[in-house]
């Protein structure tokens, strides 16, 4: 790195953050002066190019599958994936632009239940990883890989949070700007399924579409008429309720005005 053989967008000023947690004074001051090096601007150019995204209609199908490829080793999604990072479809409803920020610049606002840990043992192994579970006597580290690792207590040196995001700097070299539209819509899609809190595990969605007819048309039920319908006194409406228990059971009632 200090002999610029990687280029900046091939190294994480968060991971080098993390190594500095245990490094020696001397190596804690050389990781300093390469963060210092990197633009600080870099990420929020990078989140500016893909604002391109936003203007584009989006392929539902196209985008489960990038999800799927990049984004399920820690994100659940129309039970596909393993839920270690937020529910991205509840992300989404608060915005794309807001995603846009999460997925490219990951570390501009870190929730606190997904800062990234590290831990020192009595042994001198250093771990990292998200507190997924602790207790009196032990702690659990997971990676973003999913690998979940439990320590005793009494054998960690030291512990302290390293401010950084589990969610790696750098997707997009995986994810063009064609690509995060349609994972948008995507989420988008889905999240209209999952509309409702979800509470004890049970998770509701609701949607509704106007059904009223856009041209006069017979009515049965009037016989005595001799000419089509003309006006009318409310819309039609085609309306669905979605539940999903907490063992992944789904059951859906559709109503329709006629």
């Amino acid at each position: 790195l200090e002999q610029d053989a990687l280029g900046s967008n091939d190294w994480n000023p968060a991971r080098l953050a993390l190594l500095r947690t245990t490094a020696s004074r001397e190596i804690q001051s050389r990781i300093d002066a390469l963060i210092k090096s990197r633009p600080a601007t870099e990420r929020s150019t990078i989140v500016a190019r893909y604002q391109k995204s936003l203007q584009l209609t989006g392929n539902v199908d196209e985008g489960r599958k990038v999800f799927r490829k990049n984004c399920a080793s820690c994100h659940r999604v129309e039970e596909y994936g393993e839920p270690i990072g937020p529910n991205l479809v509840a992300v989404s409803s608060r915005g794309a632009e807001s995603l846009l920020v999460n997925v490219f610049d990951p570390n501009r606002e870190v929730n606190p239940a997904f800062v990234t840990y590290s831990v020192l043992t009595d042994a001198g192994r250093t771990f990292s990883g998200m507190i997924t579970n602790q207790s009196a006597t032990t702690v659990t580290l997971v990676r973003a890989d999913g690998h979940k690792q439990s320590l005793l207590r009494q054998n960690i040196e030291e512990m302290r949070s390293t401010g950084a995001s589990l969610m790696p700097e750098g997707l997009e070299r995986e994810i063009n700007v064609e690509q995060m539209a349609d994972l948008i819509a995507y989420l988008d899609d889905t999240s209209k399924l999952h509309a409702g809190a979800a509470t004890n595990g049970w998770q509701a969605g609701v949607a509704k579409t106007n059904i009223t007819p856009k041209q006069p048309m017979w009515m049965s039920g009037y016989a005595s008429r001799n000419k089509p319908a003309t006006g009318k006194l409310t819309d039609l409406w085609a309306k669905a309720l979605a539940l999903q228990d907490d063992q992944g059971d789904r059951f859906v009632l559709i109503t329709l005005d006629l």
